[in-house]
C-alpha cells in the first residue's frame, strides 16, 4: 500500500505534469509561426543556460534552481535566488551561452 503511494507521488504525477506541459507547449501557436519547429530550438537553448547555471560551483544550490524560458534566442529568468550576487552571475552566465540574444531578468532576491 505504502509502495503505490510512493509511486504515484514520485513517479507518475511528476511525469504526467512534464506530458501535459509539453502539449500546451506545442499546441500554443507563435505569431503564425510553426510552434513545433521554435519550440525544439527553444527548449535546446533553454537546457544550454540552465546546464551552465548548474554547473557553476559558485552558484548556491537554491539558487540554481531558477526557471529558464527561452523564446526565439530570449532567455527569461525566473524565480527566487539566494543574494544579489548568485543573480548577477546567473544573468552573465546566461548572457555568454551562444546563441543568446538577450536576457530578460524576472528574479528576485530572497528577504528583499
Amino acid at each position: 500500500m505504502i509502495w503505490r503511494s510512493f509511486l504515484k507521488i514520485f513517479c507518475i504525477i511528476p511525469i504526467l505534469c512534464l506530458v501535459c506541459h509539453g502539449c500546451v507547449n506545442i499546441a500554443t501557436p507563435n505569431n503564425g509561426q510553426a510552434r513545433g519547429q521554435q519550440t525544439a530550438a527553444d527548449y535546446t537553448l533553454a537546457a544550454n543556460v540552465k546546464v551552465a547555471i548548474v554547473s557553476d560551483p559558485s552558484i548556491s544550490a537554491t539558487s540554481r534552481l531558477v526557471t529558464v524560458g527561452a523564446n526565439n534566442g530570449v532567455i527569461t529568468l525566473s524565480g527566487q535566488v539566494a543574494n544579489q550576487a548568485d543573480a548577477d552571475t546567473i544573468v552573465n552566465i546566461a548572457k555568454n551561452v551562444a546563441g543568446v540574444k538577450s536576457v530578460n531578468n524576472q528574479m528576485t532576491v530572497a528577504g528583499n
